[in-house]
């Protein structure tokens, strides 16, 4: 008997069998792949004709005869627009001189619903914006420039560059 107390003693010092508890929880992983993104030369920036050597002629974002770009891409995602504008338009060795700081840069479905993007910018002008639900959005240049003295008659031309990314944002 006596032994069987001892067991008992002993079954009452050991400590409890501690019952294990534990929970799990889980995500999903997910990625999204952005469609591709475009770019388009619609129209060109025209300065119209030069009457007199010397003159100088603006052409506003918004003017019928500024470049006008689209970009489209995955609806609402934000872009970054790189500009890589001429110094000058060349016919041969001859020039018309690019106002250096003379870029105006506007986004939207219009030319007269645009927004302002870049005022003032020169080459390698970048900035961001999203484009439209529908995944588009046109990109109107205009700027400056001025025919010196004593230039021959011709067409004088320059490329301007527009180079879009995505953000990742």
């Amino acid at each position: 008997m006596r032994k069987l107390l001892l067991l008992a003693v002993a079954a009452l010092a050991l400590p409890a069998a501690v019952s294990a508890q534990s929970a799990s929880g889980s995500i999903q992983a997910r990625a999204r792949v952005l469609g591709a993104i475009t770019v388009t030369g619609v129209t060109a920036l025209d300065f119209g004709d030069f009457l007199s050597a010397g003159a100088t002629k603006t052409v506003a974002p918004a003017d019928a005869t500024s470049g006008e770009f689209t970009v489209a891409g995955d609806p609402g995602a934000e872009v970054q627009f790189t500009f890589d504008f001429p110094a000058t338009l060349d016919n041969g060795l001859n020039q018309i001189t690019l106002g250096a700081a003379s870029w105006n840069v506007n986004v939207g479905a219009t030319r007269a619903g645009s927004a302002s993007l870049i005022a003032g910018g020169s080459d390698g002008a970048s900035a961001n914006a999203f484009l439209s639900a529908g995944g588009n959005l046109g990109v109107f240049v205009g700027a400056q420039a001025t025919a010196a003295a004593g230039l021959p008659a011709g067409v004088y031309t320059g490329t301007i560059t527009l180079d879009a990314a995505y953000t990742g944002l």
